[in-house]
């Protein structure tokens, strides 16, 4: 049974996978999200969340991204 939680990525549990809800910010953020990847039904895994930056692994990707940017990407958990 799928969790039907939505939190933001920042508070995302490491190496879980998450279906990406939709993303919360203005047009530029959107679009450049949107450009790397981060569209609503991918799946997305936290690899690492410490001190600094995320690092987040999306399609055959990874980025690194601010808690600024984290905290605007909506996802829930898939089981």
């Amino acid at each position: 049974m799928l969790n039907d939680r939505v939190i933001p990525l920042v508070l995302a549990k490491e190496n879980s996978e998450y279906e990406i809800i939709g993303i919360r910010g203005g047009c530029g953020l959107r679009a450049k999200l949107l450009e790397m990847g981060f569209i609503p039904g991918s799946k997305v895994k936290l690899l690492s969340n410490s001190n600094g930056p995320l690092i987040v692994a999306i399609n055959s990707s990874r980025y690194t991204m601010c808690k600024g940017f984290a905290s605007k990407i909506l996802i829930k958990e898939v089981v």
